[in-house]
């Protein structure tokens, strides 16, 4: 069995915390002083019959010659339980050079309050905040629980999407100041952002250099009955919107003004301009209300331009469209209206 070294104290007046014997390691420094350096010190914890536990303490000395507590093992409060404290004071370092094991499940600060928790599906809960002072990188999923991110700078991500249907997603610029709730696109592309559903697109942000537009692809609903629009004076000088309609889709275009005027007081109006191939194919053009007139505001009774010529023939807005010049027919009373006519 070997050989025992053993220290045995006996007394009939034992305490806890007596110390039963020591081991130290005595040289000189280099002032030939005589110099402690190290020291192992055995004792008692707990002296109760049942209830025995011993502590074990690894001294060095520690910079200034003093010599410190670098282990300190207690028996524990409990059978088959050894606590361990190592180190000393909070500058200590611990050191390990292969890997750290913990069989428990949880990790206490100072105080003996449990800050990381650790389950057997090897998940790790953090009672306290986590701070990071440097990037972090995760190479899995992060769930926060329904939680907020908050204070972020930038996120840089490859999407976002929604988690519940129930809650959807709301981007929320309400806390911006004028000014700073903005969507920044990238300039000289010809598709810096597309509004799609599946691979069909819907709106598109064009930011070519001389060819900025925004295209919508599919049908569009004006629904507004009252607004005002800073739009300038009147005539030339009013700001104008183009809407381009490309391709040979069929629908309805309703434009409703109620109560739209100018910053002069004059009326709001709206004009249509035919491009390209100089045609403009309507079933119907109907005002419900009002004059109509031309761009310079003129109440339009005649108006004639090379082929063609529009009449306003009563105040129910009956149009006639007729050939000058050419062969040109208007037929069924109804309203139904027939143009043939020659280019010129």
């Amino acid at each position: 069995n070997g050989s025992t070294f053993k220290f045995n104290k006996n007394g009939s007046s034992v305490a806890d915390g007596d110390v039963i014997g020591n081991l130290e390691f005595v040289s000189e420094d280099d002032g030939s002083n005589d110099q402690t350096y190290a020291k192992v010190i055995g004792s008692i914890d707990v002296d109760a019959a049942g209830e025995e536990s011993g502590k074990l303490q690894l001294q060095v000395a520690s910079h200034d010659g003093g010599v410190e507590d670098g282990l300190i093992l207690v028996g524990g409060s409990a059978d088959a339980e050894v606590d361990a404290t190592i180190g000393k004071g909070t500058s200590s370092v611990v050191a390990t050079a292969g890997n750290l094991k913990v069989t428990g499940n949880i990790i206490q600060n100072s105080e003996g309050t449990t800050t990381i928790t650790m389950d057997t599906s090897e998940n790790i809960t953090v009672a306290g905040g986590i701070v990071a002072t440097a990037a972090s990188t995760f190479n899995a999923d992060v769930s926060l629980g329904e939680n907020n991110i908050t204070n972020v700078g930038d996120i840089n991500c490859d999407s976002i999407s929604v988690d519940g249907a129930a809650t959807g997603l709301n981007l929320d610029f309400s806390g911006a100041n004028t000014g700073t709730g903005k969507i920044t696109l990238a300039d000289n592309l010809a598709s810096a952002v597309v509004v799609t559903e599946s691979s069909n697109a819907y709106v598109t942000f064009v930011t070519s250099d001389g060819a900025e537009k925004v295209q919508f692809s599919q049908d569009i609903l004006v629904d507004k009955t009252t607004g005002t629009t800073d739009a300038g004076t009147s005539g030339s000088g009013a700001t104008q919107a183009a809407v381009t309609m490309n391709g040979t889709r069929r629908g309805t275009i309703t434009v409703t003004f109620d109560q739209a005027l100018a910053n002069s007081g004059a009326n709001a109006f709206l004009a249509i301009a035919v491009t390209a191939d100089h045609v403009l194919e309507t079933d119907s053009i109907s005002v419900s209300t009002g004059m109509m007139r031309n761009s310079s505001g003129t109440n339009l009774t005649t108006s004639a331009t090379k082929a063609y010529a529009i009449n306003q023939l009563d105040n129910s807005f009956v149009i006639l469209i007729d050939g000058i010049g050419n062969s040109g027919s208007v037929g069924d009373a109804d309203s139904t209206i027939k143009v043939n006519w020659v280019a010129l």
